[in-house]
């Protein structure tokens, strides 16, 4: 996506995802990580760092907000979902990609 600001790289990444999604016509899409191309699916559901400062902390939450499947790392992370207000049925704690 290149450097830019907050909003744009987000742009960015949904018109590219968009095209391949219209494509590929998957049943679920996953992607890791708090960065700007989540907007999709989450792995890494629930983590939270409390700083609504980093564009990061805000897509964690929107993207948990708004996923049908919560793959939680941590028992924490599954907390953190269930005091937000999503329903237990969405979250499943599946351990931590990347350190397991």
């Amino acid at each position: 996506m290149g450097s830019g600001t907050h909003a744009e790289e987000t742009g960015k990444m949904l018109m590219g995802i968009e095209k391949v999604l219209k494509e590929e016509k998957p049943d679920v899409v996953l992607v890791e990580g708090g960065t700007n191309i989540v907007l999709v699916g989450y792995v890494e559901a629930g983590l939270r760092s409390y700083d609504r400062t980093m564009p990061e902390e805000i897509n964690r939450v929107l993207t948990d907000h708004i996923s049908d499947y919560l793959f939680a790392p941590t028992a924490k992370a599954r907390e953190n979902l269930l005091r937000e207000g999503i329903e237990e049925d969405k979250i499943f704690v599946t351990g931590n990609t990347i350190v397991d």
